[in-house]
């Protein structure tokens, strides 16, 4: 007997507890599999998960359930990991090593730093970030920057540096590493880069080049944050025409959110410039 994939079909006892036979199926000569373990229907299966409203039910079955049996469910947790703990401390070490994993730390370091205060003094620090938005935040200077420290231009990296088992030890110089560039002034879009370790710690005792480097990246931040500022209050601005408010919300939906934002810094700059044409020619008719 066949189904409708073609693969011969046989039915066997059932399972403890269940009156119906089961189904198996034959996938290749004399392997017999169940129903789930058959392609098509894992790829019909994996099809089927990924619809959102599949996945809004099955998150609210999870819910529930867990509700119901979180202290079941953290137990069994608990003693699985205290069973299998070479696996757990590699799939831990891999993803502490892996650049999001790395960035994600520094995020839980800083959010609780920013409750104890620096140095553990008690007095809180702003903090002006969740995961997604740190996230965005490292992503939006690798792109300006890449792996390179904005201040010592040096190639960063993402190593743990302590092995397993071994506490304390030297911090990796070239590891990155969070820096408030005013300290003492919190976590904050315009405050916060990522440099190495190195040059974080030697700010103590930093050159005049150093003192440069960290001058020309808050003058860099505090340009952004004005010429930002200025762009919304423009748009705002445009918004009023109705016309104009209309077309810019046309090009918005058919560009991405980078090459909206591009445009509108290179029309901001163009009007700047053709109003410094205007004033220069308004002064050379007098």
């Amino acid at each position: 007997m066949a189904n409708k994939w073609g693969y011969n079909i046989k039915y066997v006892d059932p399972l403890p507890g269940n009156k119906l036979k089961r189904p198996m199926y034959e996938i290749k000569p004399g392997v017999w599999v169940p129903r789930g373990q058959v392609p098509q229907f894992k790829v019909l299966k994996k099809i089927a998960r990924n619809k959102p409203e599949i996945k809004l039910q099955a998150k609210k079955r999870w819910d529930k359930y867990y509700a119901q049996h979180k202290e079941t469910i953290r137990h069994k947790a608990r003693i699985l990991k205290k069973n299998n703990k070479d696996k757990y401390w590699k799939i831990n070490n891999r993803r502490n090593n892996s650049q999001r994993g790395f960035i994600m730390n520094l995020y839980s370091s800083a959010r609780k730093e920013s409750k104890t205060g620096r140095h553990g003094n008690g007095e809180p620090v702003p903090f002006n970030f969740t995961k997604k938005t740190w996230w965005e935040h490292w992503l939006k200077q690798k792109k300006k920057y890449g792996m390179y420290c904005p201040y010592s231009k040096v190639l960063m990296t993402t190593k743990r540096g302590k092995g397993r088992g071994t506490y304390g030890g030297k911090k990796v110089p070239t590891n990155i590493s969070r820096d408030q560039i005013w300290p003492g002034r919190g976590y904050t879009p315009i405050n916060l880069i990522f440099c190495t370790v190195k040059f974080n710690l030697d700010k103590g005792s930093i050159t005049p080049d150093g003192c440069d480097a960290v001058g020309d990246i808050h003058r860099e931040r505090m340009d952004d944050w004005a010429k930002e500022l200025v762009l919304k209050r423009e748009m705002r601005k445009m918004d009023i025409a109705p016309f104009v408010g209309k077309e810019l919300k046309k090009l918005k939906k058919s560009l991405s959110s980078e090459e909206y934002k591009r445009f509108m810094e290179l029309s901001y700059d163009q009007a700047r410039l053709e109003k410094w044409r205007e004033r220069q020619n308004a002064r050379s008719q007098r």
